[in-house]
Parts: C-alpha cells; sequence; structure tokens
C-alpha cells in the first residue's frame, strides 16, 4: 500500500508528529515546496495524505461516499465522540443521521442564535479597554462555548448554564493539551490507555449531558423550544424513528468539539 502512496518526509513518525503539532501550517508548506501538491506524512498510526489543489480539494469533498470513507479518518475521535457520531460513520449510517440533524442547522433557524451571539460577545468583551492589548483566543473560546451551550445545549441561565459551562470547559482544554494530542496520535485511538483516559475525563460531562437529555424529553415545551438539543429530539425518519439517547449524546459531544475550537481558532484569527 506505502508504494502507491504519494513522496513525503522520510523522518520518523515522533519527529513528523511534533512538528505537526507545533507548527502545522509551516510543516506543510515546507513539505508542498518540497514534495509538490500532493505529499504523505506520517502523523499518527495511518498515513495522511495532503492535498493541497484546488481541484483535487474538491475532488476528494465530492467523491462517492464509497470511495471517500471520512469515517474512518475520524476515528482519533471515537473515544471522546461515541460510535454514533456522524463524524465517524460512512455510506447508509451516515446519510440517515445526517438527514435526521439538517432541520435543526436550517437557515432560518440558525438566524435565531443571532441575539445568543451578540449577547456573548458582548459578555467577553466586558473589561476590555482601548490601547490594552489582551490574549483574543481565551475570548473566542468563552464565545462559542457559550453560544453552544445555550444554542445547541439549550441551557440558558443561572447555575445550570455555569455548571454545564464549566465541565465542558474543563474537557475542552483536556483535550487540546499538546502532550495530550501527542499521545492519542502516538499510542492510536484503540489503544488501552487512551480508552481508560476518555472513559475517566468523561464521567462527569456524560452524567450531565444524560442528565440534561433526559429532562430535555420530559420538558412540556418541547416541541415550542427552538434549541439544537430539542430539534434533534423531535427529528424523525421516513420510518418515524428517531434518534436515541446514546446517538443524542454523540451528536451533542460532535458538536461541541467539532465547533468550538474550530470557530474559536477562526474569530481568533
Amino acid at each position: 500500500m506505502d508504494a502507491a502512496l504519494p513522496p513525503g518526509p522520510r523522518a520518523p513518525r515522533a519527529a513528523q508528529m511534533a512538528a505537526w503539532l507545533a507548527r502545522p501550517g509551516w510543516f506543510a508548506g515546507e513539505c508542498r515546496a518540497r514534495f509538490g501538491d500532493t505529499f504523505t506524512l506520517r502523523v499518527e498510526e495511518r498515513p495522511w495524505v495532503v492535498v493541497s489543489d484546488p481541484a483535487a480539494v474538491r475532488q476528494v469533498f465530492t467523491a462517492p461516499d464509497d470511495v471517500m470513507h471520512g469515517g474512518e479518518a475520524n476515528m482519533i475521535l471515537r473515544p471522546t465522540l461515541g460510535a454514533h457520531s456522524v463524524m465517524l460513520l460512512d455510506e447508509a449510517a451516515h446519510l440517515h443521521q445526517r438527514r435526521l440533524m439538517l432541520p435543526a442547522f436550517h437557515g432560518d433557524r440558525l438566524a435565531r442564535y443571532r441575539e445568543i451571539m451578540v449577547e456573548a460577545t458582548e459578555r467577553a468583551m466586558t473589561g476590555w479597554r482601548v490601547g490594552e492589548p489582551i490574549s483574543l483566543r481565551p475570548h473566542a473560546q468563552a464565545i462559542t462555548l457559550e453560544v453552544i451551550v445555550r444554542a445547541v445545549f439549550g441551557v440558558a441561565d443561572g447555575r445550570p448554564l455555569e455548571r454545564v459551562r464549566a465541565l465542558l470547559a474543563e474537557l475542552l482544554d483536556r483535550l487540546t493539551r499538546p502532550r495530550r494530542l501527542f499521545l492519542a496520535a502516538s499510542l492510536g485511538p484503540h489503544h488501552p490507555l487512551m480508552l481508560a483516559l476518555a472513559r475517566r475525563e468523561l464521567v462527569p460531562v456524560d452524567a450531565e449531558l444524560h442528565r440534561l437529555i433526559r429532562d430535555r424529553r420530559a420538558a412540556r415545551d418541547l416541541a415550542e423550544r427552538d434549541d439544537v438539543l430539542s430539534m434533534l429530539m423531535l427529528a424523525r425518519d421516513e420510518h418515524g424513528g428517531g434518534l436515541s439517547d446514546a446517538e443524542l449524546r454523540d451528536e451533542l459531544m460532535t458538536l461541541l468539539v467539532a465547533g468550538h475550537e474550530t470557530t474559536a481558532n477562526s474569530l481568533a484569527w
């Protein structure tokens, strides 16, 4: 299989991993300059083929689902996201889950979250002073986390908001530490150490998510709510089936992990 892969750096996997985690943009740029628009990296267990030509990127994203298995590529996230995450499914299972989730992200529905975004941003900017330098990324993280907790999880006020936000902030901090990322890439997602670490870290978060799901299912105003969790609970497929509690838990974690850090980094840049 390796003989068919594009060329790439021959440095040991640990060295490539360290370069990628420390300076991914620089490392990818150096590789592109040396090996061309398509090259192979060895950052985790399976080799990565990196494409940078726009036509090749388009080909990857529009390839048939039986050719490009995005779920397999995201398996490093399985201990955190869970087996039902739409990011880890392929072909028919992915399409089924995605169809159930799409209505919650219709443009008109997303427009309702504008007020939440404005409030979170204004709260994060409290105390800023003209002329005083600030580290923007922590503020961007605070904004995106509050938006996710309120708009996606539907937790809006007081003590519940603070409790959920604190639990999720601690988990996200652990998941994005360079040492943790290095360990995950080195050992692989199914190593007993990584599985045990994920289970221990997720105990309080999972307990809170399942409590939230249980309480929301019992809510009398479920049909009138416009947060993403409530809409996911109301979603039905062509046979009248909906998402189970386990599937809801995994999709909430997916939206948190996929939406928090990426959006915060974009805001900071």
